[in-house]
């Protein structure tokens, strides 16, 4: 690309330093002839051939001189896509790596305990873990699993315009899109570029003590006896604050023809007043491998954030629920968008239900 951007740049000097020689000639020649283009008007007859000669290759040169720009342009265009596309690729390259090698693994021969909700599959096969010692799992997953709190609560402060009181008074930012309240709770949807790719949230303040909401949320097997959408939750524990999970879906509950199941890690955090427990989609060995019994969906930065304050002299809990999918095809109708995110935003209500029996 280089040597043909110099070959084009050193056509164009070229045709340049050749028009001034072609128009210092014709100025000259120009001089030569006036006098007889004089005696030579009166009987109407055309120009000399050399001023003719002159003329056309003038003109020859401006369409070469036209092409050479023409043809520098298209080229420096090519660059630049040329560019673009290897930034795309390298981009693409480094979320890789941070999936899969951050995500490698280690020792194996060890049979981890695996807890599973109730309604969990038993024709679901099971693999052989990967991982060492605890200690080593924490170092591997450090770097992944702070990036991961750090996006899912970028995210959730953006909505929120850096005030999560906005979302639970049906305010929102950042191309959120309020959807109305369903059982108390302001649901929002936020559009993307890519039609399988869909992002949810919701928020409410409970009447509820931090320590059960946290409890509840946190505890991935109990998920199913809030969240309808959930099957199964199989839960692989890496440490203290790390599992991965296996989610099964029920796609009847989201217009799907067929389930969706997701292989995540989960990572929890308590601080600055804040219970955060966020999740995203990677790539480990242990975990099932795809199959024809479901379509393999992404999690994209998702989380659980909980957040006491004092209203009226009373504490309650402030919850936001943020999910962002990628489904796959087929995906949702657009006329089913709403439905589908007021129906995620009922899952906080369905929690606060579960205080109740």
């Amino acid at each position: 690309m280089r040597e043909r951007r110099q070959a084009s740049e050193g056509a164009l000097n070229c045709s340049y330093n050749d028009f001034q020689a072609l128009t210092s000639d014709s100025r000259a020649g120009g001089e030569a002839v006036q006098g007889q283009t004089g005696d030579r008007g009166a009987e109407g007859k055309e120009p000399p051939p050399r001023q003719q000669c002159i003329e056309d290759q003038l003109r020859c040169m401006e369409e070469q001189r036209g092409y050479v720009e023409c043809l520098r342009q298209e080229i420096q265009t090519e660059q630049r896509r040329a560019e673009r596309d290897l930034e795309k690729e390298q981009a693409h390259l480094r979320q890789r790596h941070t999936d899969n090698v951050c995500l490698a693994p280690g020792v194996s021969g060890y049979d981890p305990l695996m807890s599973s909700s109730p309604s969990s599959p038993t024709n679901l096969r099971q693999r052989t873990s990967s991982f060492g010692s605890a200690s080593s799992i924490s170092t591997a997953y450090q770097d992944f699993t702070s990036c991961l709190l750090g996006r899912a609560m970028a995210e959730v402060r953006l909505a929120a315009a850096s005030d999560m009181g906005n979302l639970v008074m049906g305010k929102a930012a950042a191309g959120w899109r309020y959807q109305g309240v369903e059982r108390g709770v302001q649901a929002f949807y936020k559009p993307s570029s890519s039609p399988s790719v869909h992002c949810f949230l919701g928020a409410v303040e409970l009447e509820r003590p931090l320590a059960s909401l946290w409890s509840m949320v946190r505890d991935h097997s109990k998920t199913h006896l809030y969240h309808e959408a959930i099957r199964s939750a199989w839960t692989r524990p890496l440490d203290d604050s790390t599992q991965l999970v296996y989610l099964l879906t029920d796609p009847s509950s989201c217009h799907l023809k067929q389930p969706r199941d997701f292989c995540c890690i989960s990572t929890q955090s308590q601080q600055d007043e804040l219970c955060v427990l966020a999740m995203q989609s990677v790539f480990e060995e242990s975990l099932p491998r795809p199959s024809v019994e479901a379509v393999r969906g992404e999690m994209l930065p998702s989380a659980w954030v909980l957040q006491p304050i004092t209203r009226h002299v009373r504490e309650v809990v402030r919850v936001i629920y943020l999910l962002q999918v990628d489904l796959g095809t087929p995906s949702l109708p657009q006329r089913l968008l709403g439905s589908v995110a007021r129906r995620q935003a009922s899952v906080l209500a369905e929690l606060d239900s579960l205080f109740s029996l």
